[in-house]
């Protein structure tokens, strides 16, 4: 239910009152960013708010929830980059034009990245992990096991990217994912090559080593491209085209999870094992174009983002100088 102004301050300031000043103060808890949140006990307590709420915190003279969101103790230096970002995207009347007349290398990537994603042959493995599975001796259960193992695997390794997506930066979790799916791919296609060319299904000790492959590149998509080709896109846009930027991702994605789907089988049907060898050879694609063609972003602030791209030796050519409000915004951001 969705309270009106009048009912929402009633339901916070009054039932604070009601139970006592040992209840979490509402300031704090809207500093806090949880606005709609007036029992402590609430789950999502801990977790950060959004640029709205941290200037809202900080406005009131309550410094520490924004600190600690932002990691910084200069919140004064924070709110202002902020809201100069967010000035600048509102002057902005067609985030479409915007993007493509300024955001053209971003829109490359993005649209890369979610082609990439579905040619790094995971649909494959997926769909023959449980012929592996009836293979190695778990008959009419192979389909429950594949799913439960590797739902298990993709959650474990969500896990992990989730821990290590600052620390090591987007970069180089993209590398170290295409050089392991790589190595998993030529491996598992080498393995049913052989055996295959024989005129016999794989043998179960055969089938055993395609499952640990199939378990290596599993979370070798799952910590890398997989959720990487979501994340980038979101931060690599400026703030004013940052929508129509997550908007051609999804549609890319779509489209591309439709046609691969669509071909799949018959693509399998007609290379048999050497899919495996097509998939490995994209994946050597993206990982060269990563490493060329990608910028790293760790450690720079959203607001920022567009000075990597001007500073890239491939892209920059490609970008237009900034105007005069947009480099006193910059040397205003990087004087704070």
């Amino acid at each position: 239910m969705i309270a009106n102004k009048k009912f929402k301050h009633f339901t916070m300031e009054d039932h604070q009152k009601s139970l006592g000043d040992d209840t979490l103060n509402i300031d704090k808890a809207r500093a806090g960013g949880y606005d709609q949140g007036r029992l402590t006990w609430h789950p999502w307590r801990g977790l950060p708010s959004g640029d709205g709420d941290v200037a809202d915190a900080a406005e009131k003279q309550d410094y520490e929830a924004p600190c600690k969101i932002r990691g910084t103790s200069d919140v004064h230096a924070e709110l202002y980059a902020i809201k100069q970002a967010c000035q600048a995207s509102q002057a902005v009347q067609s985030p479409w034009r915007a993007m493509w007349k300024k955001s053209k290398p971003q829109l490359g990537v993005t649209v890369a990245l979610q082609v990439f994603q579905q040619l790094t042959g995971i649909n494959a493995i997926m769909f023959y992990a449980p012929v592996l599975f009836q293979t190695v001796g778990f008959k009419s259960d192979a389909a429950l096991y594949s799913a439960a193992i590797m739902g298990g695997i993709n959650v474990l390794s969500t896990l992990v990217s989730l821990a290590l997506v600052d620390p090591l930066g987007r970069r180089k979790l993209l590398l170290e994912g295409s050089v392991q799916m790589l190595v998993a791919q030529v491996a598992i296609g080498a393995l049913l090559g052989k055996s295959l060319k024989a005129g016999q299904e794989p043998s179960g000790e055969v089938a055993i080593w395609i499952i640990v492959l199939t378990c290596v590149f599993v979370p070798g998509f799952t910590w890398s491209w997989g959720p990487m080709g979501w994340l980038i896109p979101s931060e690599i846009f400026p703030l004013e085209s940052r929508p129509a930027g997550q908007s051609v991702a999804i549609l890319v994605n779509m489209l591309f999870t439709f046609l691969i789907a669509q071909a799949f089988l018959s693509m399998l049907c007609a290379m048999h094992f050497a899919i495996y060898f097509f998939f490995a050879a994209w994946v050597l694609v993206m990982g060269i174009a990563a490493f060329f063609l990608l910028p790293e972003k760790k450690g720079l602030p959203i607001e920022d983002v567009d000075s990597v791209w001007r500073n890239h030796r491939v892209w920059r050519a490609l970008l237009p100088p900034p105007t005069e409000a947009e480099a006193h915004q910059q040397n205003m951001r990087q004087s704070l």
